[in-house]
């Protein structure tokens, strides 16, 4: 439904309400059921773009803080230590799943700083205990845990984010001389959620972010693979 009629609605519902043609629990269910009206704007554009940078800065710095002090830690607070930033954002998702569950911005935010703690603790946990591995692999595994968060908290900067990962795998493999033609399975990932999003608001500000990464990320992806067959074939 349209922002405008939905709008609309709101508007109706407290004289619907009064005259009794709806009671109030059922005029709740149609507010959470059709979501905020998405005010259209530079304000809507800059609270998106200022709350993801805000998680994203909140999560390098626990990152920092760590690191300032890690050498001189025993193995055993180590490891408590690398899940933490986990443990804190999944507890700021539940905080507002519980009290701003209609604020898209609010769970965009939770939802980066979650991805960024996922990376976090990937990385602190194969230090900490000396698992091989590479970049590749580091980014292929962050970017499959990336995925439920989107597609379960229905957030789409953690898609961005596995768009982001996996095109710098590719470019990763082809560096190292290997072939990257998962790439193209593993993008048809994202699809599902993008049809559904787009199908919602295709006009909205987080879809048209969306866009333009999903643009760039194949147009790298599609350069790397031409150059591979440029080669292949002597030309």
């Amino acid at each position: 439904m349209k922002n405008k009629y939905i709008k609309w609605l709101y508007k109706e519902l407290p004289l619907l309400i009064k005259k009794g043609v709806l009671t109030s629990e059922t005029a709740k269910r149609l507010e959470k059921h059709y979501g905020p009206v998405e005010k259209k704007g530079n304000k809507n554009s800059l609270l998106i773009v200022f709350g993801t940078l805000g998680a994203l800065l909140i999560g390098g710095g626990i990152m920092l803080i760590f690191a300032h002090n890690w050498d001189n830690l025993s193995r055993a607070t180590k490891t408590m230590l690398s899940f933490l930033p986990l443990i804190i954002a999944q507890i700021l998702l539940v905080w507002v799943a519980i009290k701003k569950e209609n604020s898209i911005y609010w769970k965009e935010g939770a939802a980066v700083f979650l991805a960024m703690a996922i990376g976090g603790t990937i990385s602190l946990v194969s230090q900490v205990y000396h698992i091989g591995g590479d970049f590749g692999k580091f980014a292929l595994t962050w970017a499959f845990l990336l995925v439920p968060v989107s597609y379960l908290l229905n957030t789409t900067f953690p898609v961005i984010g596995y768009l982001i990962l996996i095109t710098s795998w590719a470019g990763y493999a082809r560096a190292e001389g290997l072939e990257t033609y998962y790439y193209w399975p593993l993008l048809a990932v994202v699809f599902p959620y993008y049809y559904r999003e787009y199908k919602k608001n295709k006009n909205g500000n987080i879809i048209n972010i969306f866009n333009w990464v999903s643009v760039i990320c194949l147009a790298v992806a599609v350069v790397w693979y031409l150059m591979k067959t440029s080669r292949d074939f002597g030309c």
